[in-house]
């Protein structure tokens, strides 16, 4: 269970989370980010990754807690550019604490970019705020109950 917040916008897409630890399920699946991707026109980077124990110790993810690791299906789909997964090992993780990180994904050599983002999920959400920011004449089209 936690409370989390996702901001997303264009440039790349550049993502922002911020989630508060509150049961020991929530610490097995928020201890490690995951981050999918398909190498041949997307890429990547991790900008920072904190955690902040409920007595306020902040601990910031280093170097040797990221690997860049193929994707599961890559060994069947030969002819398809590797999909690769950023995986993130956060440190301290543990009840009452607060995660935060921050990702961009910049996307080239394709003649679209698209996104989705589910509002639901398996764990209580508190609030969830999803943040567009596209350029000026850009063709936006939306699905759902949303407003652009």
């Amino acid at each position: 269970m936690m409370d989390k917040i996702l901001l997303a916008g264009f440039g790349g897409q550049g993502v922002m989370f911020i989630g508060k630890i509150l049961t020991y399920a929530g610490k097995k699946q928020n201890s490690e980010l995951k981050i999918g991707f398909n190498a041949g026109w997307e890429e990547v980077r991790l900008e920072q990754a904190v955690v902040t124990s409920a007595d306020g110790k902040r601990r910031e993810i280093s170097a040797k807690e990221t690997n860049l690791m193929d994707a599961p299906w890559v060994g069947t789909a030969g002819r398809y550019p590797a999909g690769k997964i950023l995986v993130a090992s956060l440190p301290a993780v543990d009840n009452g604490c607060t995660i935060e990180y921050r990702y961009t994904r910049a996307c080239t050599n394709r003649p679209f970019f698209s996104a989705y983002e589910s509002f639901r999920s398996l764990d209580p959400v508190k609030r969830k705020t999803v943040r567009i920011t596209a350029p000026v004449g850009l063709m936006r089209l939306a699905t759902g109950n949303c407003d652009l």
